[in-house]
């Protein structure tokens, strides 16, 4: 973008592009993920989401939804929330084209399309069970235990970019994380 300096694109590789995604096989594989979105609409930060994204409640928000599936079976339910304001123009069509064209995430669509990229994340995590929403989606039964994993995404100056609720069925999977 013009004023805006020269940026070079990093989210290239399947490893980079998915370096959030901290689940492992039971094997302690890494799988990579395929994604499929399953609504795109605008909305409205309520006080929850307005205070983790660091705007107004009542701002404009766009609102996404998809699944993630592992060897071809539902694993991760991801409900999505992002400020309008920092992604103008984008459309549910952008964003299928891109994952599927390119083979992308959501996090190389904000750096390649938007100049913005995620370099720091927050997650609250938490046991849940599947609701009337997650289970159907997930291919299990209502009350099925699944981790809950909220995350807030943040761009350069700790700036929030993204919250996401994740639900995971961990019947084959388990969340894992290095500390140093």
């Amino acid at each position: 973008r013009q004023g805006k300096g020269t940026f070079v694109a990093t989210l290239t590789d399947e490893g980079t592009n998915y370096r959030f995604l901290n689940l492992l096989t039971l094997d302690g594989e890494k799988e990579y993920p395929s994604s499929e979105f399953i609504g795109f609409e605008r909305g409205k930060a309520d006080a929850q989401v307005a205070k983790r994204l660091d705007i107004r409640p009542g701002s404009a928000l766009v609102i996404l939804r998809r699944v993630l599936d592992f060897s071809g079976k539902p694993v991760v339910y991801d409900d999505i929330r992002l400020p309008a304001a920092q992604l103008k123009g984008i459309t549910s069509a952008m964003i299928e084209d891109h994952v599927n064209a390119y083979k992308g995430t959501l996090y190389s669509l904000y750096e390649t399309r938007y100049q913005i990229r995620i370099i720091s994340a927050q997650e609250r995590i938490r046991a849940t069970v599947a609701d009337e929403v997650s289970a159907p989606l997930l291919n299990v039964a209502i009350g099925t235990p699944l981790l809950c994993i909220e995350r807030v995404a943040f761009s350069y100056n700790k700036q929030p970019v993204e919250w996401r609720k994740s639900y995971i069925n961990t019947e084959n999977y388990y969340y894992f994380d290095e500390l140093n």
